[in-house]
C-alpha cells in the first residue's frame, strides 16, 4: 500500500491490520537501527496501541507504541517528507515495512523518507 496523506485513520488500520498479520506468522520486524540481530516481533494489536517485543533481550524488551508515535511520523511524512523524529526506531521499522514508498536512506539511519512527498 501507498501512505496516504490525507487520512491518518486509513493509515492507523492498514498498519493495525499488518501488524496483526505479522503476529499472527511469528514474522519479525526488522530492525534498521543498525543490529543485523535487531527487530521486533508484534505481541499485541489494540485499537490505540501496538506491543513489541524486542529480538535482543538487552533491547527495551516488552513495549507498547501508541497511536500517537505513529501520526508524529506520518504528519512529519506528509508535510516535509522527511521524519527525523525516530524516538522509536520501530514506528519508523512499520512505515518502511507496511508503506511501499516509505524508504530509509542505507547512509543515513536518521531520517525516513516518503517517496511520494511533491512539496507544498
Amino acid at each position: 500500500m501507498l501512505l496516504d496523506p490525507h487520512d491518518f485513520d486509513l493509515v492507523w488500520r492498514h498498519i493495525c491490520t499488518c501488524a496483526a498479520a505479522d503476529q499472527g506468522v511469528g514474522a519479525l520486524i526488522p530492525s534498521f537501527a543498525g543490529r543485523k540481530d535487531g527487530g521486533n516481533w508484534v505481541v499485541d494489536v489494540q485499537p490505540e496501541k501496538i506491543c513489541v517485543k524486542s529480538r535482543v533481550p538487552k533491547g527495551k524488551g516488552f513495549r507498547c507504541l501508541k497511536k500517537s508515535e505513529f501520526y508524529r511520523v506520518w504528519r512529519d511524512l506528509v508535510s516535509t517528507g522527511v521524519s527525523t523524529r525516530g524516538r522509536n526506531q520501530v514506528v519508523w521499522d512499520m512505515f518502511d515495512r507496511y508503506f511501499s514508498d516509505v524508504k530509509r536512506n542505507p547512509d543515513d539511519r536518521n531520517r525516513l523518507f516518503w517517496e511520494g512527498f511533491h512539496g507544498n
